[in-house]
């Protein structure tokens, strides 16, 4: 049954779960609708750090979601 419980969710997200970046970091990719497969790290061993996400936010982020609001 293991094999079921990994096929469960999107690929974006199992993703998301290989690269290096605190709890922090992971929330605000997501508020951005942001993939943290397609942000290169800048932090020690290649962390994503708040600033990288911001940055890639700022350049125009192919994979993000219109925000209602904006």
């Amino acid at each position: 049954m293991r094999s079921d419980f990994a096929s469960v969710g999107s690929a974006g997200a199992r993703a998301d779960r290989c690269v290096h970046a605190c709890p922090a970091v992971r929330k605000r990719a997501r508020l951005l609708g942001l993939s943290l497969a397609a942000i290169r790290g800048s932090g020690r061993k290649g962390r994503i750090t708040p600033a990288d996400v911001e940055r890639y936010a700022a350049a125009g982020a192919p994979d993000s979601k219109a925000r209602p609001g904006d």
